[in-house]
């Protein structure tokens, strides 16, 4: 019969066969279906689950769930719960489902500890005793909790467990362990408990769950304490090979032999027992991974609580203890009073300049750093501390000696430091070896995006460059723009319509580059925020001078952004690389606007004398052109006046064409000429398109008086 949990409304729960325990109740738990009640097998009840059965029977949670041999004469149901342990009631549960069987898979029955909401105060209560023994420091091991006493199951246990069974009796160390001689009875509550040897209870030590096991009492734990020998407790230690005075490995004197310690368990407790020992008040770190050594003994597998007067009251695996995996010394890092160096880090074996294996110096020590629960934020976090905004790729790096410092690391990618996020505390990084260093790849800072500002931004000695700051950069770093001008010769204009080779920045200022013959220089570093920069404009930037540029040639301007790291002395880290290419004016087509105020000055006087030396020319060509007009008029109206004069004296004719014997007279007049000849000096000219013979009269011979009046006529005009 098979039934689900919306067909389970009449479900209820009680204990059989019920005691009353230390904080609670505890019994044999039994469900009742229809009226029939019956045991519930333990193949699938859990802690979660039991929180509901007890809410439902009145208690404020389960204590625990425990396994009993099933009892052969009652009925057996199989009840599969999915519960989140919140829940009231079976009925809201996801999974609730009924089976009435013949018989338990594990022939176990389920047994529950309930605890009422008036008992919140009250803890476990672990405790351990040892019974059955030949004498009371041996023993078969049975442990309390909630009052409920119950026996361990042997399976993985071993002397690191028994340790810690004999230090809750206030033994110094555990001298055996191995299956009990008298079997016990009752409840078997802890099985596959796995301590290292330093916990203050077995409550601390790893475990499936309390009451959880598949044992019976033929398994039981026996154990022997004992207290310390006379040559263990006047075991003492020193620092061998020591970087600084408080920084060595540890060699430990027993029976007059000095013994290394092995690194395979080395935390900060065991470090600290060390350190007291050497007269410290602690320790600062352990550091794994030393040196290594030669096969022999080791004093191996320590593990300490802390609080030891002396690493012989730690466990460990004996005298005679010849294992240590790797041979590697253990050192510790022993607290002084003045402040230890700031940690600083690098990369090693660099296939490029922005990666490589990680390396960080602690206290003056150089390690590696485990990728164990290593996330991309942790990484991100290293490259900040390189100086670069961002990361790419993590990745394993293998290295052969050195400590390694760091493992776990937890940052939420914010911080400046390693040093800020969360781990488990400098050379706490068992069990991690060199196999899982780790390298990072880190992303330098975008090209800049930038573009000369319009079409009048270009001047015979300067260029305006607009920048876009759209771009952001990780405030965590320190950061500049980065500058650079490189001049174009012949051979470059000529190659231009070619791919260009990468552009190497050199950092020198315009004077070094003009010493050195070099092309290009650094122009300016800007580390505010700036929206545009004048190229050429004689200023200083960061040290550097603005030089101004030549006239006429062909420039590229370089920018990049330069990061830094907060923290250390990292190196500048230099960003992808843009750049505008542009030819400055030259000084014969430079327009008004571009030329310097003593060039406008200049001209501006040349203009004005230019100016009044068209005027002046113009007033003389109106003076000369006035006297020619005049000249020329004053030359018409003497002729004029001839003309008329003549007419008088002769006549004309106007024949059709002129022939080689013209008729022709001559007007007598009443003068004397001086030649007798009449028609001497004739000849024809052409007036107004009419051939008209012209009769020079012979000169008259004229008296004074005829002169003097002949001259005033020609005068008055």
């Amino acid at each position: 019969m098979v039934c689900y949990s919306d067909k389970l409304p009449n479900l209820a729960f009680r204990w059989a066969n019920n005691a009353f325990a230390y904080a609670g109740r505890l019994g044999r738990l039994e469900v009742r279906y229809h009226g029939t009640w019956g045991a519930l097998c333990a193949d699938n009840i859990d802690l979660e689950d039991a929180h509901v059965v007890c809410r439902m029977m009145g208690y404020s949670q389960a204590l625990g769930v425990f396994k009993m041999p099933m009892s052969f004469s009652v009925i057996k149901f199989s009840l599969i719960l999915s519960c989140n342990g919140n829940e009231n009631s079976t009925k809201k549960c996801s999974t609730a489902v009924l089976n009435k069987i013949n018989s338990c898979n594990t022939n176990m029955e389920s047994w529950i500890s309930c605890k009422s909401s008036s008992e919140n105060s009250v803890d476990a209560d672990v405790a351990v005793r040892l019974v059955n023994g030949t004498a009371p420091n041996e023993g078969r091991v049975e442990v309390r909790y909630y009052g409920i006493w119950g026996t361990i199951c042997d399976d993985g246990w071993d002397l690191a467990d028994a340790h810690v069974v004999c230090r809750m009796l206030n033994y110094s160390k555990a001298s055996w362990t191995g299956p009990a001689k008298v079997k016990g009875s009752g409840l078997i509550l802890l099985y596959d408990v796995e301590c290292r040897g330093n916990e203050n209870t077995l409550g601390d030590c790893r475990k499936p769950g309390w009451g959880q096991h598949n044992c019976d009492h033929s398994e039981d734990a026996g154990v022997k304490c004992g207290h310390m020998t006379e040559e263990e407790s006047s075991v003492t230690a020193r620092l061998v090979e020591r970087i600084e005075k408080h920084v060595g490995f540890v060699e430990v004197r027993y029976n007059g032999t000095w013994i290394p310690i092995c690194d395979d368990t080395l935390d900060i407790s065991d470090a600290y027992v060390v350190c007291r020992m050497l007269g410290y008040k602690g320790a600062q770190a352990p550091i794994r991974q030393y040196r290594q050594g030669v096969n022999g003994l080791w004093m191996g597998g320590v593990e300490c609580s802390g609080d030891e007067v002396s690493i012989s009251h730690c466990y460990h695996r004996g005298w005679t203890n010849a294992r240590c995996r790797g041979n590697y010394y253990a050192g510790v890092m022993c607290k002084v009073t003045k402040d230890l160096p700031p940690i600083q880090i690098r990369l090693e074996e660099r296939p490029k300049p922005d990666s490589g294996r990680v390396a960080v110096r602690y206290g003056n020590i150089w390690g590696s750093i485990c990728a164990r629960g290593l996330e991309m934020k942790d990484a991100l976090v290293i490259c900040r501390m390189f100086g670069y905004p961002g990361i790419i790729s993590w990745y394993i790096s293998q290295s052969v000696n050195g400590t390694i410092w760091l493992s776990n690391l937890e940052c939420n990618g914010t911080e400046k430091s390693i040093a800020d996020c969360r781990h488990r505390g400098w050379g706490q990084t068992t069990p991690c070896t060199h196999d899982s260093d780790i390298g990072v790849n880190c992303k330098k800072a975008d090209a800049p995006r930038f573009q000369i500002n319009g079409t009048n931004a270009i001047t015979k000695s300067t260029v305006e460059i607009l920048l876009n700051n759209s771009l952001t950069i990780d405030l965590g770093l320190q950061s500049l723009y980065q500058v650079a001008v490189e001049k174009r010769n012949i051979e470059q204009r000529l190659k231009s319509y070619e791919q260009p080779p990468p552009f190497v920045y050199n950092e020198v200022n315009v004077t070094m580059a003009t010493q050195m013959g070099n092309d290009s220089y650094i122009t300016a570093e800007i580390i505010s925020p700036i929206k545009n920069l004048t190229i050429g404009d004689g200023q200083y930037y960061h040290g550097y001078y603005n030089a101004p540029l030549e006239a006429g040639s062909m420039y590229r301007v370089h920018i990049r952004i330069v990061t830094m790291a907060m923290e250390g002395e990292q190196e500048r880290v230099n960003g992808h690389s843009n750049f505008v290419a542009f030819t400055t004016k030259s000084k014969t087509t430079a327009s008004v606007k571009d030329v310097t105020d003593q060039e406008t000055k200049k001209n501006t006087y040349s203009y004005a004398v230019l100016g009044l030396s068209v005027i002046l020319m113009l007033l003389v060509c109106v003076i000369v052109g006035l006297i020619a007009y005049c000249t020329i008029k004053l030359k018409n109206t003497r002729k004029k006046y001839k003309s008329a004069k003549a007419a008088e004296l002769t006549e004309f004719t106007n024949p059709e064409e002129p022939n080689d014997q013209p008729d022709f007279y001559c007007k007598p007049l009443d003068r004397k000429y001086e030649s007798t000849e009449e028609n001497e000096c004739c000849d024809y000219e052409n007036v107004t398109g009419l051939w008209m013979q012209r009769y020079q009269v012979p000169k008259p011979v004229l008296t004074d008086e005829e002169k003097d009046t002949d001259d005033e006529d020609y005068e008055n005009i």
